[in-house]
């Protein structure tokens, strides 16, 4: 075959001399779009200088080493390719015999021979309108007439393995032609035998590795962990980079673009390979005898884990997988995982990395931003007294997902999974949390006006429960539950926040002295906490009607703050006259109303025994969470390990949480809210427990007629009514000391034999029907479900246990 004339040589530099390691050619090398960074720094450390030209376009000045070098080790690049022809295009025209035009310009008889084999191979800009099959056709058709026109005959296609493998782009401006030196996508590493829904992209994880710093080799990791591996595409490549790996090897004997490139020097790429070869030999046996990072990959899915061995074994590690932590475990016992190695102090520097299951492996959108938070909240807490802090990064479907992250000066990179926009999100985690509420407390002397004997009486109660709330590290509580007969109020701490519950006052009282009572007693709770007026919320609590069975406010109460709020200092008054003094008062509520309504459906997130709950201040009369079952909760989850757990009226589920954090084996919520449901769903998510496995169930249903036809039998049933519901969902009204019977009967015949049901109910006159104690074994339990927060002598709630006879 012939020397290519000038016309149809690529551009070359040469240097003093024309030895291969001296001729320097002008290479395009592709990316995934949003690498383009982590490319450069690659190509960096193989001392190439290189420009990022647009959107997934590095331009380098090669050597013919450097190429070889650039197509065996970059673990980020997709293509490497060698320019031939360019023009500009009008995509107003026919695109196609546009292209036809361009290809006809080469002389590819100058390129290979009759004896080689090509293939097409494009990429399209979506703003251009063309048949990606059709112009790839146009540009055969092109090549097939240049070499019959000069040598009456043409080369054959193989799509598959061709010598001459030669590659396109479209955009809207330009068309362009170019061999294909790497011959296939350089992500292909033919390590992937094993796949999980949604895989990872191995240049995308290389590339997402180079970001966070994971090929540094000062200051490097101690430990790489990835919650939720997958096929454990993080995994492998960050052990090929500790390993000195090569990512080409595989494809060296057959698969690159240049073996019959007339500037390829088989001898030179022979050494580059011996060289790779060596490299990996080293770096593997230094791996394999311990000299690694700590490496853990944890999944729920047992598959996973199984596809992350046989992916390992294919790259070529299997000596290696000794070292390696790799076990199917949710991540809801991620703070178990990591409970040894933090020990052990393996985790001195951590790299928490993970592709969660942003959409396609989750299912339902709804539960990703709380699967993130959850897993933001949790690393907070496991590394919240390590000496270093550790480095978080996670991809997101949408930007705002990975806005719940704990990440100080987060760093957000756009990029591509294949088709898919993703964003990976990363930065040092923020472990500092501030204490809650009742932690912070102090006690100080505080003088007021009125309300003198309140502030005391709340100051008093604070101080004595901070004591019992730090030895059983409880940060929700009661710390008034109106104590004085002038202030007729419950209030709550969650974490950071109080929540106030205005009891109505009787009609004996006089609206305006319940007002200013009430008034007195917000300014007195701000004065005792040192909270602002962000952190109050407040209710009036009514009968509930209808089907507020746990109450929306919008319905049956409202919240004081909106009428009492925009209170105008007597300082200021004055300075207002007539109708600008009313001005001003109408702008206050404007802005009252506007701040309202930021915080309106707005959730929170407190924490109870290791579990994580979203509560909602604002629109339900009840938050989400009842914090008088707090220790009912607790007996549930000690008593769910191994067992079938049903929940009835389930509420948000809470309970359900702990059962499923305490090792149920199944967890099946029944109630009659649909919204309430979807509520518990999130709190599932929010704890790393994946809503889409049938071992978690969700029913909404009629909790009489759902039990009457169930068959299933469970070990822990948990039964909450309420005192009375005359819900239109309800077959008529619901009263539980009318039908307290007939409830447990019914669920006693869904209990199996050895199995327990805890029955409560906030009906402060409750009285267990007698022949209840006859048929089945009854312990009342109410003392023991009672918390230090509240009055044993007025019980909030009773509580019993009830199983069979023996």
């Amino acid at each position: 075959m012939s020397t290519p004339t000038s016309e149809n040589t690529p551009l070359t530099t040469n240097a003093t001399d024309d030895t291969p390691s001296s001729t320097r050619y002008d290479i395009v090398i592709t990316c995934a779009d949003g690498l383009e960074a982590p490319l450069q720094t690659e190509l960096s450390h193989m001392d190439i200088v290189s420009d990022i030209k647009s959107t997934g376009r590095l331009s380098v000045s090669a050597t013919l080493e450097q190429v070889y070098r650039i197509c065996l080790w970059s673990r980020v690049a997709s293509r490497v390719l060698l320019p031939l022809k360019k023009r500009n295009i009008n995509k107003e025209y026919d695109v196609a015999e546009q292209l036809n035009g361009l290809a006809k310009t080469i002389d590819w008889t100058q390129w290979f021979g009759l004896d080689n084999t090509f293939a097409i191979r494009m990429s399209v800009d979506k703003r251009v309108q063309v048949s990606q099959q059709f112009a790839m056709l146009r540009i055969k058709d092109a090549i097939a007439d240049t070499f019959t026109e000069k040598l009456d005959a043409r080369p054959d296609v193989d799509s598959n393995h061709p010598d001459f493998p030669i590659y396109a782009t479209v955009n809207d401006k330009q068309a362009e032609i170019f061999l294909d030196l790497s011959g296939t996508s350089l992500h292909r590493r033919g390590y992937r035998v094993a796949m999980t829904d949604a895989p990872l992209k191995e240049n995308l994880a290389a590339g997402l590795l180079y970001s966070v710093g994971w090929h540094k080799t000062k200051n490097s990791y101690s430990a790489l962990i990835d919650p939720m591996c997958g096929s454990g595409t993080f995994i492998i490549e960050a052990l090929l980079m500790q390993c000195d790996y090569a990512v080409g090897i595989d494809k060296a004997e057959s698969q690159f673009g240049f073996y019959h490139w007339h500037e390829h020097n088989s001898e030179l790429w022979q050494q580059c390979v011996n060289e790779a070869q060596q490299r990996f030999h080293t770096g593997l046996e230094k791996a394999a005898s311990g000299k690694l990072p700590t490496i853990m990959g944890f999944d729920a899915d047992a598959g996973a884990i199984k596809a992350t061995h046989k992916n390992l074994i294919a790259a070529g590690l299997i000596e290696i997988i000794p070292h390696l932590t790799l076990e199917q475990r949710p991540l809801s016992q991620l703070k178990i995982a990591l409970a040894k190695p933090l020990l052990d102090r393996k985790l001195k520097r951590p790299l928490v990395i993970t592709n969660p299951p942003y959409g396609e492996r989750l299912g339902e959108s709804d539960f990703i931003k709380p699967l993130y938070q959850g897993l933001g909240l949790t690393l907070k807490e496991i590394f919240a007294k390590q000496k270093y802090q550790p480095i978080l990064g996670l991809l997101a479907a949408h930007v705002e997902q990975a806005d719940v992250l704990p990440i100080e000066d987060p760093q957000t990179l756009r990029c591509h999974n294949g088709a898919i926009t993703v964003y990976f999100r990363h930065g040092q985690l923020i472990r500092k949390e501030g204490e809650s509420l009742i932690t912070r407390f102090e006690k100080t002397e505080i003088k007021v006006d009125e309300a003198q004997d309140f502030v005391n009486r709340l100051q008093k109660n604070v101080n004595h429960l901070k004591k019992l709330a730090a030895k059983e590290d409880v940060t929700n509580l009661r710390v008034y539950d109106a104590d004085l007969p002038d202030y007729k109020v419950a209030i709550d701490v969650y974490g950071d926040y109080v929540h106030v519950q205005e009891w109505a006052p009787p009609k004996s009282i006089p609206p305006e002295t319940a007002r200013k009572r009430f008034n007195l007693a917000l300014m007195g709770i701000r004065e005792v906490f040192g909270i602002n007026r962000e952190q109050i919320f407040i209710k009036t609590r009514a009968r509930q009607v209808g089907n507020t069975q746990y109450g929306n406010p919008e319905a049956s109460a409202q919240s004081k703050e909106s009428k009492n709020a925009p209170e105008l200092k007597k300082d200021n008054r004055n300075r207002y006259k007539g109708n600008k003094f009313q001005q001003a008062r109408e702008e206050a509520k404007r802005q009252e109303a506007q701040r309202l309504a930021q915080k309106k459906r707005k959730m929170h997130v407190v924490q109870e025994d290791g579990a994580y709950f979203y509560v909602n201040f604002t629109d339900y009369l009840d938050t989400g969470l009842f914090i008088d079952h707090r220790n009912m909760r607790s007996m549930i989850r000690s008593a769910s390990r191994g067992a079938d757990v049903l929940n009835l009226f389930a509420y948000t589920c809470t309970a359900s949480v702990h059962a499923a954090l305490g090792g149920a084996k199944s967890v099946t919520s029944v109630d009659l809210s649909q919204n309430y449901l979807d509520w518990g769903k999130q709190n599932f998510a929010l704890n790393g427990l994946d809503v889409t496995t049938s071992r978690y169930q969700f029913i909404a249903s009629d909790i009489f007629d759902w039990i009457k036809d169930n068959t299933d039998q469970f070990d822990v049933i948990f039964i909450d009514p309420p005192t009375f519901s005359n819900s239109k969902k309800f077959q008529g009204t619901f009263d539980v000391q009318r039908d307290h019977t007939a409830l447990i009967n019914r669920a006693m015949n869904r209990l199996a034999n050895g199995g327990v049901i805890y029955f409560s109910n906030n009906f402060t006159k409750f009285e267990l029907d007698e022949t209840l104690y006859d048929r089945y074994e009854v312990t009342e339990i109410t003392s023991e479900t009672i918390g230090f927060d509240f009055n044993p002598k007025k019980p909030i709630h009773h509580s019993f246990e009830i199983r069979h006879k023996l």
